[in-house]
C-alpha cells in the first residue's frame, strides 16, 4: 500500500465482490509489513471510497483489523470508533470488528450503531451463537434478538442463529432461558405462518432443533398460542395442506399433542355435527402425528366421548410401513389404536384412505396390493368386529386395485402403440 501505483493498480480487486481466495490473509500481510498502520488504514479506506459502491468486498480490511487488534490493540478500537461514525463503514460493523478478542465495549459500540442505522442482518447472528461472542450476556442477546425479529425477514435469521446455537447442546439443559425461549417460539411462529419459507430442508431442520429445545420447558403459552396460529393459518391458505415443515410439526405435536390434536380437529370438523372432512395430501414422507405415542394419541381421543377424535388421528398418523422383508405392514400407532379403540371399525374403515401411496415408482397397482396384504393381521385378532371391517376392506382394496391394474394395461397399451 506504501507504493502508490502498485496500490491503485489492484485496488478494484480488493474489494470485488467476486471470489478471491486469502483475502483477509492478505489484509493481515498488509498490517503485519506495515510500518505505520494508522496511514495504511487511511490509503486503504480512501481506495473503498475511490471504489464507489456501497456493496463491496470488505475482507481486507477485516484481515488488517485483525492484526491491529493483535499488536496495537488501542489503535484498533480507535479506529472501530471511527468505523461507528462512518456512513460507508458503519454498516459493515459486525463483520469488521476482530472477533478473537471481542469485548463487551465492542457490542455495545455494534449497538450504537444498530440504534442510529438500524440493523443489517448479514453477519449480526453471529453475536447470538459463536463462542467468540461469549462475553454477551442473555439479556443482552434477548435484546438483540428483539431487534432482529422486528427486521423484514429476521424470524429466518433468528430461527438459525437459535439452531447454531443450540448444535450439540445437552437437551437435559435449559440453553436459551426464558427470554430466549420465547423469542425462538415467536421466531418459528413467525417462519411457520409466512408464505416463504426459504430453502425448505434448512428451515425444517432449524424448527425441528429450536422447537425441541424451546417446547421442552413450559412458560411459554402465549408464544406456543402464537406457533398454533400461524401454522394453521398458513394450513388453512394451503387448502389443508401442512407447510413442508414435516420434522418442525412433528415436534409441536410430540411436545404438544392435545393443544395441537385440539386445534387440528377444530380445524377438521367446523361444529359437533359434522363429520371429519380434513386429510392431508401434501407430499411429505412423514405424518404430523407419527412422534406421537399410541398411548398419548389414545388419551386424547378418549375425551369427550366422540369417535371423531379417532377419526382424525387415524388420517394424521403413518398406517403403513415397510417391513425387514420389503413388504407392508401396520405400523404400531395403527395396531396400537384399533386395540384401544372402543369403536375400531371406524378406524379400519380410515385405513382405506392410506391404501394408495403418496407418490410411487412402478404400478400403482401392486402397491395398494401391499398395503392391502398389511392388513391381514388383524384377522387374527379376537374382536369379531375388527375382523369383519377387515375383510370389508380387504374386499373393497381388491377391488380397486383390480381397476387400478386394468387403467394401467390400457396407459400401457396406448404407450407401446403411440411408440410403433
Amino acid at each position: 500500500a506504501a507504493d502508490s501505483a502498485v496500490f491503485d493498480a489492484v485496488v478494484n480487486d480488493l474489494f470485488e465482490q467476486t471470489y478471491a481466495p486469502n483475502r483477509i490473509a492478505f489484509g493481515r500481510g498488509l498490517a503485519a509489513a506495515s510500518s505505520n498502520r494508522r496511514l495504511l488504514w487511511q490509503k486503504v479506506t480512501e481506495g473503498v471510497r475511490a471504489f464507489g459502491s456501497a456493496n463491496f468486498n470488505d475482507c481486507v480490511l477485516s484481515g488488517i483489523l485483525m492484526e491491529i487488534s493483535q499488536v496495537e490493540p488501542a489503535l484498533a478500537q480507535a479506529l472501530l470508533d471511527e468505523i461507528a461514525e462512518d456512513d460507508l463503514l458503519r454498516r459493515r460493523i459486525v463483520g469488521l470488528t476482530p472477533a478473537d478478542n471481542f469485548s463487551l465495549g465492542d457490542f455495545q459500540r455494534c449497538e450504537r450503531v444498530f440504534d442510529a442505522i438500524g440493523l443489517e442482518l448479514w453477519c449480526v447472528d453471529n453475536l447470538l451463537w459463536r463462542d467468540n461472542y461469549a462475553v454477551i450476556s442473555k439479556e443482552d442477546k434477548a435484546r438483540l434478538a428483539n431487534k432482529i425479529s422486528a427486521e423484514e425477514g429476521g424470524a429466518s435469521v433468528l430461527l438459525h442463529a437459535f439452531s447454531m446455537m443450540l448444535h450439540g447442546a445437552a437437551r437435559s439443559v435449559d440453553n436459551l432461558g426464558p427470554d430466549l425461549r420465547a423469542l425462538a417460539i415467536k421466531a418459528a411462529a413467525i417462519v411457520m405462518g409466512s408464505g416463504d419459507s426459504g430453502p425448505r430442508g434448512t428451515r425444517d431442520y432449524d424448527l425441528e432443533k429450536v422447537l425441541t429445545f424451546a417446547l421442552a420447558s413450559s412458560g411459554t403459552d402465549a408464544e406456543e398460542k402464537q406457533l398454533l396460529d400461524g401454522l394453521f393459518s398458513r394450513m388453512e391458505r394451503r387448502y389443508g395442506f401442512f407447510p413442508h415443515f414435516e420434522k418442525g410439526i412433528q415436534v409441536i405435536a410430540k411436545s404438544r399433542p392435545d393443544a395441537f390434536l385440539d386445534r387440528l380437529m377444530a380445524y377438521a370438523s367446523r361444529n359437533e355435527a359434522d363429520d371429519i372432512h380434513w386429510i392431508d395430501n401434501s407430499l411429505g414422507e412423514r405424518a404430523p402425528l407419527d412422534e406421537v405415542s399410541a398411548a398419548d394419541l389414545a388419551a386424547w381421543c378418549g375425551k369427550g366421548n366422540d369417535v371423531r377424535r379417532w377419526k382424525l388421528v387415524t388420517r394424521a398418523i403413518t398406517v403403513f410401513e415397510e417391513d425387514k422383508e420389503g413388504g407392508m405392514r401396520l405400523s404400531e400407532q395403527a395396531r396400537s389404536l384399533v386395540r384401544m379403540c372402543p369403536e375400531p371399525v371406524a378406524i379400519i374403515e380410515n385405513f382405506g384412505l392410506h391404501l394408495s401411496p403418496r407418490s410411487w415408482s412402478g404400478n400403482r397397482s401392486v402397491h395398494i396390493e401391499q398395503r392391502a396384504s398389511g392388513l391381514s393381521e388383524l384377522l387374527k385378532l379376537e374382536d369379531s368386529r375388527v375382523v369383519t371391517a377387515t375383510e370389508e376392506l380387504l374386499s373393497r382394496a381388491a377391488k380397486i386395485a383390480d381397476q387400478e391394474r386394468k387403467r394401467e394395461q390400457v396407459e400401457d397399451a396406448e404407450r407401446e402403440q403411440t411408440f410403433e
